[in-house]
């Protein structure tokens, strides 16, 4: 349980439950897969941010994880992950206060390549790409649409 003071000298109480599973597998060396499920209760004992509502914002109830990343010899690796969660609700300031809106659940597919380009004594360098939301799935984060795929690319200097 945790305590917070609020600005009319109140207190204001959450009862925050939360459960994680998560599982892992080599089924060859090379190869790796991870997933993971959480389900959090973030509900709470005073509607203090909008009226009628009992929960923290910006919280999804349900969210999973799915990962998997396989080493292609000893200079390129690929690791797909896969997030989903459940709808949430966010804060919305309409009119003169600020309402509850719920936003869907977020779906989102990754993708990143990574490539040992040269080694040395010193350092290493390592190219990469990354195509990030690769299903270009409709989201918002903290109330914002948040950018369909994108690609990104560059080079990463490892000092040893």
């Amino acid at each position: 349980e945790e305590e917070k003071s609020l600005s009319d000298g109140s207190i204001e109480r959450r009862r925050l439950s939360y459960d994680e599973f998560t599982a892992e597998m080599r089924p060859i060396r090379a190869t790796l897969f991870r997933a993971s499920y959480a389900y959090v209760n973030a509900d709470t004992d005073q509607d203090s941010t909008v009226r009628g509502v009992w929960s923290a914002l910006g919280v999804p109830a349900h969210s999973f994880m799915a990962l998997a990343n396989h080493q292609f010899g000893r200079r390129t690796d690929v690791t797909v992950d896969l997030y989903r969660s459940s709808n949430y609700y966010g804060p919305l300031f309409a009119g003169t206060r600020t309402r509850a809106y719920e936003f869907a659940g977020v779906t989102k597919l990754d993708v990143v390549v990574n490539q040992l380009l040269w080694a040395g004594e010193k350092y290493s360098l390592k190219g990469y790409a990354k195509v990030d939301n690769l299903l270009n799935q409709r989201y918002y984060e903290n109330g914002f649409r948040s950018a369909g795929g994108t690609f990104l690319t560059g080079l990463q200097v490892l000092f040893k």
